[in-house]
């Protein structure tokens, strides 16, 4: 291949490499689902009075896009409460996946609370997960603000999670994550052999260089 076309092919790649095909690549915080609405709760809807009742309390969020979770936000006041991630078991929380924080302790009134994961969860798209708020202790008394944003799936427990009923309430919370690195499109497959082509010519380069180095 002449050294020309070589260096157009390159001088190409390097352009629309830079321009964007690495930028889905690029990792970056991200909302995964927000039912945050900015309006204060406007009662306690669901109070953790003590936790010898075994009374849990769960929403649901659907990521719209495959994401390594790092972290949830709650609403609540008082203190308590344990959060964790639980898997979707027809339409009702299945299995913990991950205990995401032990104890959270809000103020007097309501504020938000971040527990974030001690390993990255992976989410995937399209897939329903619940967050479980549970009382630590028997002396726990914490309740999760309501008014949310959007209307959720949502479920209580009286029995310590051992069954499920629905529950007409509508919880503050937030998920953060990172968006998975995807396979490249096979549309990108050509600039991606253009850049194997920059490298085979550049390491061709090196060796001439060397040889001539060493007559």
């Amino acid at each position: 291949m002449p050294q020309w076309i070589q260096r157009l092919l390159c001088i190409r790649w390097n352009r629309v490499l830079a321009a964007g095909v690495l930028a889905p690549l690029a990792l970056h915080a991200d909302v995964i689902f927000s039912n945050l609405s900015g309006n204060v709760p406007t009662g306690l809807h669901f109070l953790f009075v003590t936790g010898a009742a075994g009374v849990d309390a769960a929403e649901a969020f659907t990521p719209n896009g495959d994401f390594s979770m790092t972290d949830a936000e709650v609403i609540i006041q008082g203190g308590g409460d344990d959060l964790s991630l639980y898997s979707d078991n027809s339409g009702q929380p299945g299995s913990q996946i991950e205990e995401l924080a032990s104890n959270l302790n809000g103020p007097s009134g309501y504020a938000l609370e971040t527990a974030n994961s001690f390993t990255p969860i992976d989410l995937t798209a399209g897939t329903q997960y619940w967050l479980v708020l549970t009382p630590a202790s028997s002396t726990a008394n914490a309740a999760w603000g309501d008014n949310g944003s959007t209307f959720v799936p949502r479920a209580i427990s009286t029995d310590n999670g051992a069954s499920w009923a629905a529950l007409n309430f509508n919880a503050q919370f937030q998920t953060d994550g990172t968006p998975l690195t995807s396979t490249p499109e096979p549309s990108e497959l050509p600039l991606l052999a253009g850049g194997a082509i920059c490298l085979l010519v550049a390491a061709q380069r090196a060796r001439a260089s060397s040889r001539r180095s060493r007559a």
